[in-house]
């Protein structure tokens, strides 16, 4: 479990993922991009490692480190103040811009018991003073603007989180072949710490080229990483990833491999994780359950059978009794 304090939604405990999952009104989970809120009270806690970086590499987004260089306050409406400050950036990771002077200017509760009721989703977890170091994403400098993409107050130069964030965007900047790309990131998502990990998965899933779709080699390095992750909000980006845009585009064989991952992950995986690939498997069609290869298990047919006796819509709960036949028609793997 990382030391990383962990990301609230709707006040569950998931443990500060890049992709969170919200409670809709229907009691299904279903994985969205979430700004993330940082809760940085435990002293010695390290950056975020969950950014989504991928997201901003390709939208283009400026990426760097800089610091507040002058903080202004004045009496706003009514019990708020208004805050102007300017960031003077230091160094850029990512991106391009000549501004070295980047302003923002926005409002924001007057007092402090205020601010811990009504917190700011960008500046809460910033000191705004002048010489706090941050690390920033955002993608227009040359407009003052309320809020950065994200903005997290960076004590230590020298993170390991800030190393990985260096180490993929110098890789990124490289002029490589698709062959040394999907090299790369296989490797990363195999062997790399949480951002490479999930920078590989996502870019595997969504880049979309050809070498990535050919064979089962992606399919089955996620189905691989996807089983042994430990980190709950990970593994739920890994999952969603692997069944929504792997799996569409990997041969048979990759897609048999993602069908025993995710039969598996109900039997065994967090609550979680389990609701949400099962909501994700139960929209399968049932004839790719009856493929040569696919391993059913016990506990997994009664979840779903389970999913049935809840189902009050007929063609659905006929769709999930048909997976339910096709999956007791596999014998359940030796222990």
């Amino acid at each position: 479990m990382s030391n990383f304090p962990q990301l609230s939604i709707n006040n569950r405990w998931l443990g500060g993922a890049l992709i969170a999952v919200a409670l809709t009104g229907t009691g299904v989970w279903h994985p969205m991009s979430v700004r993330i809120r940082i809760e940085a009270k435990q002293e010695g806690v390290k950056m975020n490692p969950y950014i989504p970086l991928y997201s901003w590499v390709r939208s283009g987004a400026l990426v760097c480190l800089g610091s507040i260089a002058h903080v202004r306050t004045q009496p706003g409406r009514p019990g708020q103040e208004d805050v102007a400050l300017d960031i003077q950036i230091a160094e850029i990771l990512w991106g391009k811009n000549t501004e070295r002077l980047i302003r923002y200017a926005f409002s924001m509760p007057a007092g402090d018991l205020a601010r811990v009721k009504f917190p700011d989703w960008a500046w809460e977890h910033v000191t705004l003073r002048d010489g706090t170091f941050v690390f920033l994403v955002t993608h227009d400098p040359s407009k003052i603007s309320e809020a950065p993409v994200y903005v997290e107050e960076s004590v230590d130069r020298n993170d390991p989180v800030l190393k990985s964030v260096r180490a993929v965007l110098i890789q990124e900047k490289a002029e490589l072949s698709s062959n040394q790309r999907l090299a790369h990131y296989l490797r990363w998502l195999l062997e790399g710490p949480t951002v490479q990990r999930l920078f590989a998965a996502e870019a595997l899933a969504k880049d979309n080229l050809p070498e990535f779709n050919h064979g089962e080699q992606v399919a089955t390095a996620f189905t691989k990483v996807f089983a042994s992750e430990r980190d709950p909000s990970v593994q739920l980006s890994l999952g969603t990833w692997m069944w929504e845009n792997i799996y569409p585009r990997t041969n048979a064989a990759g897609q048999v491999a993602i069908i025993n991952a995710v039969i598996q992950c109900i039997a065994d995986s967090s609550e979680d994780t389990r609701v949400l690939m099962l909501d994700h498997f139960v929209d399968v069609d049932p004839a790719e359950l009856r493929r040569p290869g696919v391993v059913s298990s016990p506990t997994a047919v009664r979840q779903l059978e389970e999913r049935l006796n809840e189902e009050t819509d007929p063609q659905v709960h006929a769709h999930v009794q048909r997976l339910i036949d096709a999956l007791k028609r596999h014998p359940a793997p030796k222990r």
